[in-house]
Parts: C-alpha cells; structure tokens; sequence
C-alpha cells in the first residue's frame, strides 16, 4: 500500500484535494520529508498522483518498459482476477 499525504477517506480525500491546490508545494515537501527513498501519494480533484523519491526508485521506474507502468495492462490484469466483474473498454 502507498501511504498518502493529507486525508485517504472517499470525501474526505476531497479536502485534501483542495488543501493541495492550495498548499502544493508544501504538501509535495512534507511528503518527501516523511517518505525520504519510497514514494507517497497526494490527493486532486479527479486522481491521486503518486510521487517517487530517492534515486533507488526513480532509477527502477525509468528501466521499467512501457507495459509495466500501463494503466490498462493493470486494470485488463484485475479483470482476470476478478472475473465476475465486467471491464468497460477492455
């Protein structure tokens, strides 16, 4: 699991969505002071942005091809796992 910055509830993430329009910097700050070498996530409005710090992480994600970081390949993958559920566009 990836640990948040500021509120993780379903509306209460909102608040901190807000707070991080704000407050950015400062939110991106305590984040990298509080997860120093691993990585964090804040809230916006409409996703969650997930920020990698230390050179270990950011150096793997940079090799990582294409597929591995693909939004879609992840949630085709969940689509066998959860087999029950349908997948719009998949």
């Amino acid at each position: 699991m990836i640990p948040t910055i500021g509120p993780a509830g379903t509306l209460t993430s909102y608040i901190g969505a807000y707070y991080n329009m704000r407050e950015f910097t400062e939110t991106i700050q305590a984040g990298y002071e509080k997860h120093r070498d691993g990585m964090f996530k804040i809230a916006t409005m409409d996703r969650w942005i997930v920020v990698l710090t230390g050179t270990k992480l950011v150096a793997e994600c940079s090799k990582a091809r294409e597929e591995d970081l693909s939004a879609h390949t992840a949630t085709h993958s969940v689509s066998f796992v959860f087999p029950y559920f349908k997948m719009a566009n998949v």
